[in-house]
């Protein structure tokens, strides 16, 4: 959930490997060369593994502390992303989480992304969805071609869509699920399938596939905080 627009064809297997889950095997793929670039790249899988297998926290704030001396933003920006897990799933707070989200998201060197982070913060952390929709705005004026970024705005602008406009909230969770399939992003795929699962009507049989493709995903990839959301029950 981070920007790779940076990264030479040195890190490109490291990057394909964390967008489908495969972390360890990123971490294994990942140049061995003395370069910010990919202590960088080293930083952002480990801080995504720990969103989405909720292990590795120290390590990937240690692997943050590692960037800094490359660049202050981007350290701020892996522990913001640190920071607001903690605050989301009210897992080990800390006393500064709530100012490290605000100071790391906020960088304008972010554009879209730091936008995006900004808006799931209003929206999850502050219980803001007339400003989460601004900062989902400005960013998807900031895409800039990037296809990942643009599958995580379409998903929130479509969940803020769905009560008032079934149809137009459900077409942007497809457009979401379909950019995701495109870039080969396997845990957010399944995080998009269990959202549609979830808007579809009960007993829909899309409804019912969705889940399926979720569980598989957050089993095979051992998505903790996905399958804490999933019930084996739910897609018997």
């Amino acid at each position: 959930m981070t920007p790779d627009d940076t990264y030479d064809s040195g890190c490109s297997s490291a990057v394909v490997l964390q967008r489908a889950g495969r972390w360890d095997l990123a971490l294994d793929a990942l140049p061995d060369v003395d370069d910010a670039a990919v202590r960088r790249l080293r930083a952002e899988i480990l801080a995504d593994r720990c969103w989405w297998q909720v292990t590795g926290e120290d390590e990937a704030e240690a692997a943050a502390d590692v960037v800094a001396a490359d660049s202050e933003v981007m350290a701020g920006f892996i522990r913001a992303q640190l920071s607001y897990a903690r605050l989301l799933f009210d897992r080990d707070v800390r006393p500064d989480d709530l100012a490290r989200v605000e100071q790391g998201f906020a960088a304008p060197e972010l554009a879209g992304w730091g936008a995006f982070w900004l808006g799931v913060t209003a929206e999850n952390i502050h219980s803001d969805p007339a400003a989460a929709a601004v900062f989902y705005a400005r960013a998807a004026q900031h895409t800039n071609g990037d296809l990942l970024l643009e599958s995580y705005v379409v998903r929130h602008q479509g969940g803020q869509l769905v009560d008032s406009d079934p149809a137009a909230g459900i077409a942007l969770l497809r457009r979401s699920l379909a950019l995701r399939a495109a870039v080969g992003a396997r845990p957010a795929f399944a995080g998009a399938a269990a959202t549609m699962a979830q808007v579809l009507p009960d007993g829909d049989l899309e409804a019912v596939l969705w889940r399926r493709v979720a569980l598989d995903a957050a089993r095979e990839l051992r998505l903790v905080g996905l399958l804490g959301q999933l019930s084996t029950e739910a897609v018997a």
